[in-house]
């Protein structure tokens, strides 16, 4: 990027992002350069476009967390239902193996006579 803007190929006024610095990047906190959005406002025709509403508009902002966590409530809903699913799986096997061995101890008929 900076060749390009030393050749004059970019549009006038642009400003080049910060260098990344590959140690650490994936361990970044909220204050890193790396979430600076410098020179994503310019056009390619050098006149100044609004900032995306992500960053400038409260409402959007909340949106996309609420997006997030519904996204994040249907993820567990898959697992619940999963866990659902394998304790009733769990309990109809426990359920059929409590009633063979009451009917093959010879209780029914036990209390079926009193």
């Amino acid at each position: 990027m900076l060749q390009l803007k030393a050749q004059c190929k970019v549009p006038a006024g642009s400003v080049c992002p910060s260098k990344i610095v590959m140690k650490g990047l994936f361990a970044l906190d909220i204050d890193n350069e790396i979430w600076q959005d410098t020179g994503l406002e310019d056009s390619l025709d050098g006149t100044m476009m609004d900032p995306p509403l992500w960053l400038c508009n409260n409402l959007v902002r909340s949106g996309i967390c609420a997006r997030l966590e519904l996204d994040q409530c249907i993820e567990e809903e898959g697992r619940i239902k999963h866990e659902c699913r394998a304790l009733q799986s769990w309990y109809s096997e426990e359920w059929n193996i409590t009633c063979s061995a009451y009917d093959n101890t010879g209780m029914f008929h036990y209390f079926n006579a009193l």
